[in-house]
């Protein structure tokens, strides 16, 4: 069995999934994370972005067990959709050696022009910023620190107690090879926290530097998302050791993830709730059942 699905191919569950995500578009409503709506004056979808490996093959098939070391299934790369709740975007690798700086290409080429994506350091790279000014798309990253950062010049600074924000002009380039590329450079400080912040939006009314900070506060969204798909939908378990069958499998539970999250907001305006209110935890077995 394992030999034969070395034949078969994720394909077309990678195709329903676009497919079906598509179809759905209408009735997914943007009301999640309604405290940051603002931002959608100036920016039509704010996405994040971010890999995650699968959960090691604790159980595996007689063809493995000379295999001392543990066996990986594979990696995902996933694009959420912060107000609609869903995943607009799921991509699986069958190696989970391939790194997240190769994967991230492939779902920048579906991000709708004005698009804002959030990511974290990973993604704070010159290549990628000079790819999303390639597709019209905005990023608001986590500064890398082997970039090299030259100031150009101070757009504001704020004091207020133990809290401090700066934002400035930045000019970046990692090295010599590098095309240089203009940013600005966020710096928050507040009591120990710090954070360093870049992005290729360059008009401060667009993305003032506090709404930038608390807006990377919600890149929590797409970890509770892994959290919910491996948890609640039962991804950890995987029910085969081949990585076709693991994509299957994926693709399959990040489908009934957006149904249920459809079904959430769906749920939560009628009660009169914010559908974070709503565990999914809770919830989406309830759902399971009535689907049943």
């Amino acid at each position: 069995f394992f030999q034969k699905c070395a034949e078969l191919r994720a394909d077309f569950f990678e195709t329903l999934f676009a497919e079906f995500t598509r179809s759905i578009q209408p009735l997914a409503q943007p009301v999640y994370a309604s405290w940051m709506e603002q931002l959608r004056v100036h920016f039509p979808q704010v996405q994040i972005i971010d890999g995650s490996n699968l959960d090691a093959i604790a159980h595996r098939l007689k063809l493995l067990w000379p295999v001392r070391v543990p066996v990986l299934p594979g990696c995902v790369t996933v694009v959420y959709d912060l107000f609609t709740g869903t995943i607009g975007q799921a991509y699986f690798f069958g190696h989970s050696y391939v790194s997240e700086l190769t994967r991230a290409p492939q779902a920048f080429e579906n991000l709708a022009p004005g698009t804002l994506l959030l990511g974290d350091r990973l993604y704070a790279m010159v290549k990628h910023f000079h790819k999303l000014a390639e597709l019209q798309v905005y990023g608001l990253f986590r500064r890398n620190g082997v970039l090299k950062v030259k100031r150009l010049t101070v757009l504001s600074a704020a004091q207020d107690g133990r809290m401090f924000c700066e934002d400035v002009l930045v000019e970046v380039g990692a090295g010599k090879t590098d095309l240089k590329v203009r940013l600005r450079l966020i710096r928050y400080r507040h009591n120990r926290y710090s954070l360093d912040l870049l992005t290729n939006v360059l008009d401060p009314e667009k993305l003032p530097a506090r709404t930038a900070v608390k807006l990377y506060g919600m890149r929590w969204s797409i970890e509770r998302m892994f959290l919910d798909l491996k948890r609640t939908l039962n991804l950890h378990c995987l029910y085969a050791s081949h990585p076709n069958l693991v994509a299957q499998q994926f693709y399959a539970a990040a489908m009934v993830y957006n149904a249920f999250r459809v079904a959430q907001a769906g749920i939560a305006a009628k009660a009169g709730l914010l559908p974070e209110q709503l565990s999914c935890e809770k919830l989406f077995p309830k759902l399971a059942q009535a689907a049943n």
